[in-house]
């Protein structure tokens, strides 16, 4: 930043107190908002939509060509499996403080409506 004209004291003594009323809106913020594009709401729904129709497509050809389905017994010894990594990854203490977190940084930018950027 360069410094102030030494020709401006009294804007320099304005800007060095730290009193905020003195320097007013007056509606300043409320123009810069009214002047920005309008939010895009749904992109996340969008891309969880084309998503979705890409694993169905994907579903949908692997049927197609007598793509051999796992049984539920299969899926349960896979699910089970997961389980008992997941667990123990979760039994220390600092992965568990991570993902809740990571948990609660995501929550905050979903409500704050920013992009998550993927």
């Amino acid at each position: 930043m360069n410094p102030l004209p030494p020709d401006e004291p009294q804007l320099e003594a304005l800007l060095r107190r730290n009193a905020a009323d003195e320097l007013a809106d007056n509606g300043f913020s409320l123009r810069v908002l009214a002047a920005l594009p309008p939010r895009q709401p749904g992109i996340l729904s969008r891309r969880l939509a084309f998503c979705a129709l890409g694993a169905a497509a994907g579903a949908a050809l692997a049927a197609h060509q007598g793509a051999d389905w796992p049984d539920r017994a299969a899926i349960g010894n896979l699910l089970e499996g997961l389980f008992v990594q997941a667990s123990g990854f979760l039994a220390d203490p600092r992965a568990t403080a991570a993902l809740v977190l990571a948990g609660f940084a995501a929550f905050l930018a979903w409500r704050s409506g920013e992009k998550l950027s993927a």
